[in-house]
């Protein structure tokens, strides 16, 4: 993968049914309109449960299981038992999602190395304009580079474990999952994420917003139930503009949503680039069963 200049901006808002802003850019790592008889266009459906393999996830050569080094570093994904002890201590022998035997762990790298207690200097450098601890990317099954936005849109979905008591004895440690969009020539356009700060507030566990990649700011919502949380990304164009429904599902409970308008028009907006943990301020985050489908 080639390697992306990003450009990060504090903004966006709580999971609450709201209308957000625009989604920002972070970084730099077809189109279709609906018309009677026309044969609907799609793109390529992705699936990985991460429960034997990493397929599609960055390779050891692009920068991934510790073999980029400085900037060009994504860390590390590998899969695990659940039995597997996490040298860090966070979600230490979770269990594995239903239906499942294993699951893979992830840790951040770049410019900094997650430790046991996080990332050793969370959020990003203003002057290179990346975060500290870069996670591992996928693109999806494909090169990044997709440049058909489907007829009827696409919903990318990954499972992710939470902590909250690692997240109230470390506060302040991101985890930022981010879906890229590409325009119609197969390059970068914009980033759209949750991004989920640790903290020892109610207890402990993860506020969460979204957009606000490379900050840490507290939200009425906060994660603080242990267990694999879905976060779910639905695209759709509507009135000529991207539109993203995020959706957020704990273990037990009802599942929290909110619509983002991009500000991307149809016209110019190409197919997905990249899922990526753009920043990944903790050492052996559990991930899993990860999709991306056209609607």
């Amino acid at each position: 993968m080639t390697r992306r200049n990003k450009k990060w901006r504090a903004g966006g808002s709580i999971i609450r049914l709201v209308a957000l802003v625009a989604a920002v850019s972070i970084g730099v790592i077809g189109i279709s309109s609906s018309v009677a008889g026309a044969r609907a266009i799609r793109i390529p459906n992705y699936q990985n449960k991460l429960a034997s393999n990493t397929n599609g996830w960055c390779t050891a050569a692009q920068g991934c299981n510790g073999q980029g080094g400085n900037q060009a570093d994504y860390g590390t994904i590998d899969i695990v038992k659940p039995s597997y002890s996490n040298y860090g201590g966070y979600a230490d022998g979770a269990p594995a999602p239903a239906g499942q035997k294993k699951y893979a762990r992830i840790t951040g790298a770049g410019l900094d190395q997650d430790t046991i207690s996080g990332c050793p200097t969370p959020g990003y450098d203003t002057n290179l304009n990346t975060p500290y601890c870069e996670g591992p990317y996928v693109c999806f099954g494909g090169s990044c580079s997709e440049a058909v936005f489907p007829t009827n849109g696409f919903t990318s979905s990954i499972l992710v474990y939470v902590d909250p008591t690692w997240a109230a004895a470390n506060p302040g440690q991101e985890v930022d999952w981010d879906v890229g969009l590409n325009n119609t020539s197969g390059a970068y356009l914009n980033d759209n994420g949750f991004t989920m700060c640790t903290t020892a507030a109610g207890g402990g566990g993860f506020y969460v917003n979204l957009n606000q990649f490379g900050s840490c700011n507290p939200s009425s919502e906060e994660l603080t139930a242990a267990g694999w949380y879905t976060l779910k990304q639905d695209f759709q164009s509507v009135a000529g503009q991207i539109d993203v429904t995020y959706t957020l599902t704990p273990p037990t409970g009802p599942a929290w949503s909110s619509v983002v308008n991009t500000g991307e028009p149809t016209s110019g907006t190409g197919g997905p680039s990249y899922g990526w943990f753009a920043d990944e301020d903790v050492l052996g985050l559990p991930i899993a069963q990860i999709s991306l489908k056209n609607n």
